[in-house]
This record gives structure tokens, C-alpha cells and sequence, in this order.
């Protein structure tokens, strides 16, 4: 399937490397980019926004607490409300630069357009809702303060929407997809991330199909996979290296960088407890080192 439409959570002003990863897709593939903004309501860690503080007697609020309480929602409120047009403000800063019209509806695809929109709400729950009436989600790396989305965002991404997932890097990629390392362990994740890929896989210059041969699963070996590859009018190399000392996400790692990739294409991590889908096993190695876009599904 073509990838013609791309959400990407815009959290606030220095969420650059997300944003330009969905535009560098999206002229790629003459696709439209939707930025979401979900505002973010969270009093400061200050002690003067965070006095909550009742009497020592049977806890009644004293007038003092209720008007620190007052103050601290004040403060958030215009954070808030800061945070949200810094957002909105790089969004149209950086498709103006690309010449990237703002479109709300669909149109003829020879050329990439955008739109925005802010929903109200918990943001991992409004990308679980939404994301899946697009063809990729693009999100920045998971993490604490500015730029970054939270672990439940990214994880609704992956897990509750249907939809493949490209991460960024921490700094903007300049280019995305022409020379590609398919992280193959023969998992149902690695056959569906394949599957998200072929768009990028047509385009590429040059494609590898890597597998450090562990053994722990059953499934097509990386010689079906290329062969697979092949109907689509992909060429693929096959690299199969034996386990060592490193972790596999250390070794996928080390291809990505002696053969100069600029995508990295792997199933999510399939273990059953959600906190572990981003932070367990592979993915957990990969995703904070990886220096390069990562196209991850489930």
C-alpha cells in the first residue's frame, strides 16, 4: 500500500526531528502530514505552583492553599497555552520552508500537503483513537521534557493503532531510505514491519536483510524473505552473521553503521508486558542508540 497520508504528534517547539522526518516522507511519497497537537495541562514543579498545602487540623484547605491551588492551575494554564503555539508556530515555520501548502482535504497526489489539528485529552489515548486512519505514524524518541513524547504515547502508536510506526532520531534526519537494514528475526512483527516497508524498500538504493542467527524463533528464513522481497521488485542482499558476546540490538547497530544505513526496519518487541514493548529486549537497545530512523509494527 502507499504511504499517502503520515500523522506526527507535535508535543511543543522542539519537536523539529519528528516533523522533518514526516516532511522528508511525505515529499518522498507526495503524501499529506497531519500535525497533532494535544495540549499538555501539568502545574510546575516549583514550590510556589505546587502549594497544595492544608492545615494541620482535620486537613481543611486554608484560604492561603485555595489560592495556591488557583495560582499553580493560572501558571499551567498559560504554559499551556505558550507550549501549544510554539508547537503550532514550527509547524507552519517548517512546511513554509519546504513550500508545503496547508490542505485540509484530500486532492490530487502529485505533491505533499499538510494540516494541523489540537485535540483536548490524554495524548496517548487520543493517538490510540486517531492514529489508525493513517498509513505511518512518525514519532520522536520517547522520553521526559520538551521534545519528547511519553512511553504511553509511543506505545499507543505501536501497540493500539494498527499502524507502522517510523521513529526519529534525536537530531533531524537529512535523508530517509536509501540504503536500508531489515532487522529480520523471523517474528510475526518482522513480517508485518516488512510488509509497512515496501514503499521505502522500492525506493532504495540498497537493501539488506540481516539476521543474527539465535534460533529463537520459527519462521521464513532471511533467503525467503529477499525472495519475498523480489515480487516486489526489490533487490535484497542477505547478511547472516552467528551470535557472539553482543546483544543482537548491539550487532544490528554496528551493520547500521559500517554500511552507512539511513533506515532501520524491525518489528516491534513482542514481549507481553506493554512497559517492555519499548523498553525490552532489542528495541530497548536499539531505540535510544539508534542514530538513524527506525521503522518499527506490530
Amino acid at each position: 500500500m502507499a504511504i499517502k497520508s503520515i500523522l506526527v504528534p507535535v508535543p511543543d517547539g522542539n519537536s523539529a526531528p519528528a516533523l522533518h522526518a514526516a516532511l522528508i516522507v511525505a515529499e518522498t511519497f507526495h503524501a499529506h502530514v497531519e500535525g497533532l497537537h494535544v495540549p499538555r495541562f501539568a502545574p510546575s514543579s516549583s514550590p510556589r505552583d505546587r502549594h497544595f498545602a492544608f492545615s494541620a487540623s482535620g486537613g481543611v484547605a486554608t484560604d492561603e492553599a485555595v489560592a495556591g491551588i488557583r495560582e499553580a492551575i493560572s501558571h499551567a494554564e498559560v504554559r499551556m497555552e505558550r507550549t501549544a503555539k510554539e508547537a503550532r508556530e514550527l509547524f507552519e515555520r517548517t512546511i513554509a520552508k519546504r513550500d508545503i501548502p496547508l490542505r485540509e482535504d484530500a486532492g490530487a497526489s502529485d505533491a505533499p500537503s499538510a494540516s494541523w489539528r489540537a485535540i483536548n485529552g490524554d495524548e496517548a489515548q487520543i493517538v490510540a483513537n486517531y492514529g489508525g486512519g493513517f498509513d505511518l505514524i512518525v514519532v520522536g524518541h520517547p522520553g521526559d521534557g520538551s521534545g519528547y513524547l511519553s512511553d504511553d504515547t509511543v506505545q499507543a502508536a505501536l501497540l493500539a493503532t494498527g499502524t507502522a510506526v517510523l521513529v526519529a532520531p534525536p537530531r533531524a534526519p537529512e535523508t530517509i531510505g536509501q540504503r536500508i537494514l531489515v532487522g529480520w528475526n523471523r517474528s510475526i512483527q518482522s513480517g508485518r514491519a516488512v510488509s509497512a516497508a515496501i514503499p521505502f524498500l522500492r525506493r532504495a538504493e540498497k537493501v539488506v536483510v540481516f539476521s543474527v542467527t539465535t534460533g529463537a524463533k520459527q519462521g521464513p528464513a532471511t533467503a525467503d524473505v529477499a525472495r519475498w522481497l523480489a515480487w516486489h521488485g526489490v533487490v535484497a542482499t542477505v547478511t547472516e552473521v552467528p551470535p557472539d558476546y553482543r546483544r543482537v540490538g548491539e550487532v544490528l547497530l554496528t551493520e547500521v553503521q559500517e554500511k552507512k544505513i539511513n533506515l532501520l526496519v524491525m518489528g516491534a518487541y513482542s514481549h507481553h508486558r506493554i512497559r517492555e514493548l519499548i523498553l525490552g529486549g532489542v528495541t530497548r537497545d536499539v531505540l535510544p542508540a539508534a542514530e538513524i530512523p527506525v521503522l518499527m509494527a506490530r
